[in-house]
């Protein structure tokens, strides 16, 4: 096996005890650089790796569109949990996607 697909499988086996999570990326409000490449792998709280293309992708087909020019394109969602900080509390919390664009996702 790749050593890539070790590490993989690494993260998924810590990451399904939350209290060993120590790091996270990403997520944040509109505008304060989190943005990706297509390529990113992304962990979601349900323990899948997905790459951010592919995530939007599932996002776009399940979403409903509520803008779309030549800048951008926001869908909003119903989309699966993430770990977020919750600044108040200073807990990693499950957090639902709402919207997502080309530019990043948004959680409510």
């Amino acid at each position: 096996m790749a050593r890539k697909e070790v590490v993989v499988e690494e993260v998924q086996r810590l990451m399904s005890n939350i209290e060993q999570i120590r790091n996270v990326a990403i997520v944040a409000h509109v505008d304060h650089g989190k943005c990706v490449s297509g390529g990113a792998r992304l962990s979601l709280s349900d323990g899948r790796i997905i790459s951010a293309k592919d995530l939007y992708k599932e996002l776009e087909r399940e979403g409903v569109l509520v803008e779309k020019n030549k800048n951008e394109t926001v869908y909003k969602v119903n989309g699966p949990h993430v770990f977020s900080l919750n600044k108040e509390s200073q807990k990693i919390e499950r957090r639902k996607v709402t919207d997502a664009n080309r530019l990043g996702i948004v959680i409510e």
